[in-house]
């Protein structure tokens, strides 16, 4: 195995900085290969709208060839957003959730992303209405997409941070079928309030690892969520004792490849550091 190329060639369709030095984006997976990221603070550390594609073409030798091209979009776009979530549905559409704006307003909206065109990125921004028990305006949530026994999908919300609390600890499921939230009776091992956690999702589960608590340490837990198809508008959390313990961190990646998790970068913590 190569180990991680330390140069990257990048080709423009356009002449910015902006499509690639960015921070506080959210992103999404479209295929190997290839995936979309929105918003964040870009260059000049401002928050952006900015939908884009990235593609790896190719590598010579050590060099991974990486193109970046912005979007076309229509429709209602959620405006400037950062430490906003975005996750893939089945096919060609994807939901962001929550974020921040430039005045460091948080909200709570839900948008969909849909693919107009298979060839091209060409993308339009719906802004459903939902219903239910909506959570708060929250950012550094994290989000991913579960099936019930029955098939249908729900998005799973955990956590994040906002204006008047510094961690929340709740649990949220949007039903895909019909834009329904619910708050979620939550069983099992207690979880801390965090935010700045990373997630992804394992045999239909969801995993969460490390972020910020309400006292601003970082944490090492890994907890699987799971739906309880049997008790309405449940989630069970089991945590995961791993050998050795997991380095306490916040903001890192979550991968899975197999039944392997592989857990890269992320921040150590502590208060009053630098």
């Amino acid at each position: 195995m190569h180990a991680l190329a330390s140069k990257i060639a990048l080709k423009h369709v356009q002449d910015s900085d902006e499509l690639v030095s960015r921070y506080g984006y959210s992103s999404v997976v479209l295929k190997h290969g290839c995936y979309l990221m929105f918003g964040g603070y870009g260059s000049t550390h401002r928050i952006g709208d900015s939908l884009v594609k990235v593609s790896m073409i190719g590598n010579q030798g050590p060099q991974v060839i990486c193109e970046f091209e912005e979007c076309q979009t229509t429709g209602n776009k959620p405006g400037k957003l950062a430490y906003c979530s975005l996750v893939q549905l089945e096919g060609s559409e994807s939901v962001l959730f929550g974020g921040y704006d430039e005045s460091c307003i948080e909200n709570n909206d839900i948008y969909i992303l849909k693919n107009l065109d298979a060839e091209s990125p060409k993308y339009q921004w719906l802004k459903p209405m939902t219903s239910g028990s909506i959570p708060q305006a929250r950012w550094r949530h994290s989000a991913e997409i579960i099936k019930h026994e029955s098939g249908n999908p729900s998005m799973i919300l955990f956590g994040g941070r906002n204006n008047d609390h510094f961690a929340l600890g709740d649990c949220y499921k949007l039903s895909l079928t019909n834009l329904q939230w619910h708050k979620c009776n939550m069983l099992g091992d207690v979880v801390q309030a965090s935010h700045s956690h990373s997630s992804v999702v394992w045999n239909n589960s969801m995993l969460i690892y490390g972020g910020l608590n309400s006292e601003d340490f970082a944490i090492n837990s890994l907890y699987q969520i799971s739906l309880e198809d049997k008790i309405e508008n449940t989630v069970r959390f089991k945590l995961i004792r791993t050998d050795p313990e997991l380095p306490a961190s916040f903001s890192s990646s979550c991968v899975i490849q197999g039944d392997n998790l592989f857990i890269v970068g992320g921040v150590k913590w502590t208060p009053g550091m630098p």
